[in-house]
């Protein structure tokens, strides 16, 4: 739906439909607000003296109060993706660290620094790979059941998980499979080169 003028909407009336006698009042107009825009919306309303439906625009500003707590908890999640990353990468590092004499002894019997290396990040793609297919799998529970819930309410909610998420995981599982290779590579290759 578009606002116009009113004598936008009286020319073109008059000119392009098949009954340009006829006259029509008009008494209700739809609008669709983006919810940033709700106040601005409510504040030209009431200095125009119209009236509107105010269920919907109660709504609409559940919807935006909704839309900013959702902004917070996907804040407090990257927050803790990363700490629990760096976390990790410690923990990785310490235990690479406390292996030195293990590693500097196989590379003595003749294993190779790769093999070390491709063990290690072997070890960590399968624990990348199973919690990302937890994690998506308890993600997909969870749309379902909240799919489910909110509609009850009048709420549209997909009932499945978008692409653009699974992508999005995806393309970070990749990200810090390559960080973690790195960081190994890096520790194998200072602790364990022969001297």
């Amino acid at each position: 739906s578009m606002v116009v003028p009113g004598s936008f909407m009286k020319y073109a009336n008059a000119n392009f439909t098949s009954r340009p006698s006829e006259a029509i009042d008009y008494y209700r107009l739809i609008v669709e607000v983006k919810p940033q825009k709700l106040v601005q919306f409510q504040e030209y309303i009431n200095s125009m003296g119209y009236e509107t439906n105010e269920e919907l625009l109660k709504s609409g500003k559940f919807a935006s109060l909704l839309q900013a707590i959702l902004a917070v908890v996907l804040l407090l999640g990257i927050i803790m993706i990363v700490n629990a990353f760096f976390g990790f990468l410690l923990y990785l590092q310490l235990i690479i660290s406390r292996s030195k004499y293990e590693l500097e002894t196989l590379l003595r019997l003749g294993y190779r620094h790769k093999k070390l290396i491709q063990w290690y990040t072997n070890s960590i793609g399968f624990i990348l790979f199973v919690v990302a297919a937890v994690a998506l799998f308890i993600l997909f529970v969870l749309q379902g059941q909240v799919s489910g819930f909110v509609s009850t309410y009048g709420f549209e909610f997909p009932a499945t998980i978008s692409n653009v998420v699974v992508l999005t995981g995806t393309g970070l599982i990749i990200l810090l499979y390559l960080i973690f290779y790195v960081s190994v590579r890096k520790q194998i290759y200072r602790l364990s080169l022969p001297k």
